[in-house]
Order: structure tokens, then C-alpha cells, then sequence
């Protein structure tokens, strides 16, 4: 669900409230576009393992 990435926080909110999506279909999709996109940014210097961040 690439285009949710693009989706204010306030339409983040609104859609888990409604239940249109789960906060763990969220946390994911930012998860593996972090990972897609950190190699070149250098933006994190740590991260934590997401499998953890997860449970």
C-alpha cells in the first residue's frame, strides 16, 4: 500500500479509527520503505530490528 505513505497524519488517524487500516499495516509500510530508502540517505544510524518494533 504505497500510497498511504503519502497520506497526511491526520488521514492516518481517521483511516485507523475507521479501521480501514491497521496501525501494523502502517508501522509496516514505513518499516520497508525506511529500509528501501536508508541505504542512501543515511538517515538512521541505528535501527531497531523490525520484528521487534512489530510484536
Amino acid at each position: 500500500m504505497k500510497d498511504m505513505l503519502e497520506w497526511s497524519a491526520t488521514d492516518l488517524s481517521r483511516a485507523i479509527q475507521a479501521r480501514k487500516v491497521a496501525p501494523s499495516e502502517v508501522m509496516a509500510a514505513w518499516l520497508t520503505q525506511v529500509q528501501a530508502e536508508n541505504g542512501a540517505l543515511n538517515a538512521l544510524v541505528s535501527m531497531r530490528d523490525p520484528d521487534t518494533l512489530m510484536a
